[in-house]
């Protein structure tokens, strides 16, 4: 057991180590990725020290690394915070997410990390005939449990964001990072339950647990592909105020309903939803008509997100090409294709959702 624990150990560190220094397109998001498994390592370093006892050897190292479990969540959350807006600009505001991680170093530094040897071992051994804080306990999940929630809260105000502004979805929904959120989910619960209901009798149980978890997150971590584009360029075109016409909030009802009905008669005469990439600032940059104003008018007049509302013309125009006598050497897959679905699944998923039937097979007999 104690072999796999420090596998897992230098695992993690092996893997910090490679995603700070892996040259993608997405550097900082590696970083801050690399500081989360890092620190994490470096948590549970401590804790093998001190169930095998080796602390007394090293006790120097004891609370050295402990603190950063209050870092775990912030590192986290401002990872995902920076895939989903792209380039994430740093703020003095960003460092409020570590200041129980600084205060906590700090009482430390004051009170114990400058103690000779002998103090320590002898403040080791109280706390271990003692137990666990409890305050310390449960101040950390409380801690974990709102970055999760926060952390959750983005991936789902992304992939909303996402049927607004694209008329596709593959390759831009936050897969890897949900699945890692899941992960380090269950293991904060095993953790967390560990230490509430089972002081001191699951700490094998953790530390295992803790191995499988860097390796499972190492390699959804390296695997991963590109990080979607960016959505700050789309947020920009938001803020900026349109030129060419008034803002969709100070549009009249009829004037929203006008505009919806020009949008309505571009797609049908230029079917610009034949592009399988067609994306909100695509139909705003054809039509002359800005970004909000579509967004607001496809959602008010038409009752549906950008993504229903181009797909809604796929399918229709996938039913007009299946009823073409010209098409019948064509399988209906590459029909779709035509129509601008850019995947299987995309054409399955949405078919079934707009007309409620099984789509057809895609092969022909």
């Amino acid at each position: 057991m104690a072999i796999l624990i420090q596998l897992g150990v230098i695992q993690g560190l092996i893997i910090s180590l490679v995603l700070w220094n892996r040259k993608t397109a997405s550097k900082t998001a590696n970083k801050l990725l690399a500081l989360f498994i890092g620190s994490l390592s470096l948590v549970n370093f401590e804790d093998y020290l001190i169930a095998s006892r080796h602390i007394f050897v090293l006790p120097h190292l004891y609370a050295v690394f402990s603190p950063l479990v209050f870092a775990l969540g912030p590192l986290f959350f401002l990872y995902i915070k920076h895939i989903t807006h792209g380039q994430l600009r740093f703020k003095p505001q960003i460092l409020l997410h570590f200041l129980p991680w600084l205060l906590l170093t700090m009482l430390l530094a004051f009170t114990f990390y400058f103690q000779d040897a002998t103090l320590k071992k002898a403040q080791i051994l109280e706390d271990l005939s003692v137990g666990d804080d409890n305050l310390f306990t449960y101040a950390m999940i409380l801690q974990c449990s709102v970055y999760v929630c926060l952390s959750l809260r983005e991936i789902i105000k992304h992939n909303t964001k996402l049927k607004d502004r694209f008329s596709f979805t593959e390759g831009l929904t936050l897969k890897t990072p949900f699945f890692l959120l899941f992960i380090l989910l269950v293991m904060w619960m095993v953790w967390g339950i560990g230490k509430v209901f089972f002081p001191g009798k699951l700490t094998n149980t953790d530390d295992l647990f803790f191995t499988l978890f860097v390796y499972a997150f190492g390699y959804l971590a390296l695997m991963q592909r590109p990080l979607p584009p960016p959505m700050q360029k789309v947020e920009a075109e938001d803020d900026r105020p349109s030129a060419r016409k008034p803002q969709a909030k100070n549009l009249s009802d009829a004037e929203a309903r006008e505009l919806y009905e020009q949008v309505r008669g571009y797609m049908e005469q230029n079917k610009p939803y034949l592009q399988k990439e067609l994306g909100i600032q695509d139909l705003s940059d054809l039509t002359g008509i800005g970004v909000n104003q579509l967004s607001s008018v496809i959602n008010s007049i038409g009752g549906q997100n950008f993504f229903d509302f181009v797909n809604s013309y796929r399918v229709e125009e996938f039913k007009r090409q299946v009823e073409n006598p010209d098409n019948q050497h064509f399988t209906l897959l590459a029909i779709a294709f035509d129509c601008g679905f850019n995947s299987k699944a995309a054409f399955n998923s949405f078919f079934k959702k707009k007309t409620g039937l099984t789509p057809p097979s895609t092969s022909r007999a």
